[in-house]
């Protein structure tokens, strides 16, 4: 028997690209029905421009292919916005109020239906109808200052504004049964990333100066990447306490009695002798002896690992973070689980994310349409 938290629960996606697509795969890890809405033919943009993207972010769902820019394709997404719990989109504002699909829209059909609404920027405003990405937002909010650069393989703005729809929208949930209220949703890029530099923006406001990242290792000299004998490691030596620790384990008393680096701010002064002689040290050991021994000493130290090192990690195999399935193409991955688990349940294993319009038969038969209706509609290329 299925009792996943949200057996039963229908989630209609409207959106594209990353962040709400990676809400609506949660929701549907955790026992949601997600019907994907995509355009025949080429379907989401993320299938040709960033198919790993794709890949990773939509198993689990049903695809149903609708041409958006008919009468009729419109006509079937308000029809399963009467039978769905939320409806998530990620057009740019006022877009979908044109099309006849929006809040308003498609509550008058079904009152119960918790609407999620998804932008760049916000859905007022003058910066509302730009279009706003990963890297715009990371340009525009002060991270690729304190960065160095746009980090553009990442995008751990989406991700992190995946995350936050994804609680809103439970928690819309939890408060539409409980009660019968429906809050609906907004959530948008330029607040995601706003929020993750909650720190840096907080001290800038107080002493009217951004954090210059380049001057990081002077203040903290002993934190950072390290070259071990056989690869790279991070170091986390904030304290004076760790710095003796460090001598102690590299037996190297004469370090720790160096006038350059007695306290804090010595060490800080002299950073680029410092680092040169901590790196001379290091390598002449493997990283794990330096790891193994500045844990034992409660110092924080890690390998600095590539993406298939992390994969044989034996606490992500412990952990059991990856599962390995076939993509849409057959072709076996790794695909990242969700990062929540239930105690005491086994993690449900995803599908594949599915083709373009998979599912569109079974969804039509769901709204009860008829086998003529479907044939007419496809010679039409009103769906695919």
């Amino acid at each position: 028997m299925n009792d996943t938290a949200l057996q039963g629960f229908r989630v209609l996606d409207l959106s594209h690209a990353l962040a709400a697509p990676s809400a609506t795969k949660l929701l549907a890890d955790f026992g949601a029905e997600v019907i994907k809405v995509e355009p025949p033919l080429k379907g989401d943009f993320t299938r040709s421009l960033t198919p790993w993207v794709f890949e990773s972010f939509n198993r689990s769902k049903k695809s149903i292919a609708v041409d958006l820019k008919s009468s009729e394709g419109k006509d079937i997404v308000r029809d399963l916005a009467r039978i769905s719990d939320v409806v998530v989109q990620s057009f740019r504002p006022g877009d979908v109020e044109e099309m006849g699909l929006g809040r308003d829209d498609l509550t008058a059909l079904n009152p119960r239906l918790i609407y999620v609404s998804f932008s760049g920027f916000g859905q007022t405003g003058p910066d509302s109808a730009r279009r706003g990405v990963d890297p715009i937002l990371q340009a525009e909010t002060g991270m690729a200052l304190l960065q160095g650069g746009v980090l553009g393989s990442l995008s751990f703005v989406d991700a992190a504004a995946g995350l936050a729809l994804t609680g809103a929208i439970l928690a819309s949930l939890l408060k539409r049964e409980r009660t019968g209220a429906v809050d609906h949703i907004e959530v948008n890029l330029l607040d995601v990333a706003m929020y993750l530099q909650t720190a840096p923006i907080l001290e800038c406001s107080v002493t009217g100066k951004m954090l210059d990242q380049t001057k990081h290792a002077s203040r903290y000299p002993l934190t950072g990447m390290f070259q071990a004998a056989d690869g790279p490691l991070f170091l986390g030596l904030y304290w004076d306490a760790d710095w003796e620790a460090f001598c102690e384990l590299a037996n190297t008393p004469e370090l720790r009695s160096d006038s350059r680096f007695v306290t804090a701010a010595d060490r800080s002064a002299n950073v680029t002798e410092l680092r040169e002689l901590v790196n001379k040290t290091l390598s002449a050991r493997p990283r794990r002896h330096w790891i193994d021994g500045l844990e034992a000493k409660g110092i924080l130290a890690g390998e600095v690992r590539t993406h298939t090192e992390l994969l044989a990690a034996a606490q992500v195999q412990a952990n059991d973070t990856v599962e390995h399935l076939p993509t849409s193409k057959g072709e076996l991955g790794a695909y990242v689980r969700g990062p929540v688990r239930i105690h005491g349940r086994d993690r449900p294993a995803a599908r594949p994310a599915p083709g373009i319009g998979q599912h569109t038969e079974a969804i039509l038969d769901l709204l009860g349409m008829s086998a003529e209706k479907k044939r007419d509609l496809r010679q039409r290329k009103v769906v695919g």
